[in-house]
């Protein structure tokens, strides 16, 4: 049985994942082509205070996510293009420093997840 952590960290998967695909539409982000995408993350899934963060996430194709291990190049050049180099060494930072979250924190990025999935379904 699994329990209420386990279950919000499924949850979130799932939202993420329906939000990436929705935005990316199936784009791969380090090579641009259209394909049966999985969701790809810069800063690894272990590290969860970037986990769920949507820029940390996007389409990826197999050949970028695994086969090219994430494609970690493109993939930063890509981020400090559409998000800054500030906003990319803060995800960098992210992977030095605790990760824990509550299970109050996890039902709030839910809460966040679920409005953004709204807003771009609009």
């Amino acid at each position: 049985m699994k329990t209420e952590r386990q279950r919000l960290e499924k949850k979130l998967d799932d939202l993420i994942r329906e939000i990436v695909r929705y935005r990316d539409r199936g784009i791969c982000y380090t090579c641009g082509r259209f394909c049966q995408s999985q969701v790809g993350h810069y800063i690894p899934r272990a590290i969860r205070l970037e986990r769920w963060n949507v820029k940390n996430c996007h389409c990826q194709c197999i050949r970028c996510n695994y086969t090219l291990e994430g494609n970690k190049i493109v993939y930063r050049e890509k981020l400090i293009n559409q998000y800054g180099i500030e906003e990319v060494e803060k995800m960098e930072k992210n992977m030095r420093e605790n990760n824990h979250f509550t299970i109050e924190d996890l039902k709030q990025i839910k809460i966040n997840l679920e409005k953004i999935r709204d807003e771009i379904k609009e």
